[in-house]
């Protein structure tokens, strides 16, 4: 035997609530929405505020993933050495703590399970909202696999946290922008 009571619950998008029940969906003011939700027993104490859209669900906390500058190849990468690259992460990372980012820099090996574990580690230290994943990860093909498993394990481990990335130490902060803002 079936349940004839129509449901309904609601969500947020954006400036707008959106009511679904019983197989029909409509968006309307938030206002509106609070009070025939209200009318019913439901209350939101954050339906009237000014939802964020760079708030994400899990908050502002940032886990900057990259990879730690002594497992690199630098025969591959002219022009480049630990000691410069060292130093240009630390003035990216000093850059985003100025700004007022809530960031966590996680710093990781080339084995992917060395890696997941570490990540594992830091996601238990408490939500994420973001996840940077560095270029010096994503843009060498001998890393896809790497990547592949640091994507898949955000993904399961933290729902619903976002995804940037950065094309050098130096861009790490616009990156970070593009989806959240201390």
């Amino acid at each position: 035997m079936t349940n004839d009571q129509p449901t309904s619950a609601s969500t947020s998008i954006g400036r707008r609530r959106l009511l679904v029940g019983a197989a029909v969906a409509v968006a309307v003011p938030a206002t509106l929405a609070v009070g025939a939700l209200a009318a019913r027993g439901d209350t939101d104490e954050k339906a009237n505020e000014e939802r964020d859209p760079m708030q994400t669900a899990m908050g502002n906390r940032i886990l900057m993933i990259g990879l730690h500058p002594g497992v690199l190849d630098y025969s591959r990468i002219p022009g480049l050495d630990e000691q410069t690259l060292t130093a240009r992460i630390e003035a990216g990372n000093a850059a985003i703590r100025d700004a007022g980012f809530d960031a966590v820099s996680c710093q990781i090996g080339l084995s992917p399970d060395e890696a997941e574990s570490q990540i594992r580690d830091q996601l238990a230290s408490g939500p994420f909202g973001v996840a940077m994943i560095g270029a010096g990860i994503r843009a060498a093909v001998e890393h896809t696999l790497l990547f592949e498993r640091i994507v898949n394990v955000l993904s399961d481990s933290a729902p619903g946290i976002r995804f940037c990335f950065n094309t050098s130490p130096e861009s790490s902060i616009d990156a970070l922008r593009r989806w959240v803002h201390p």
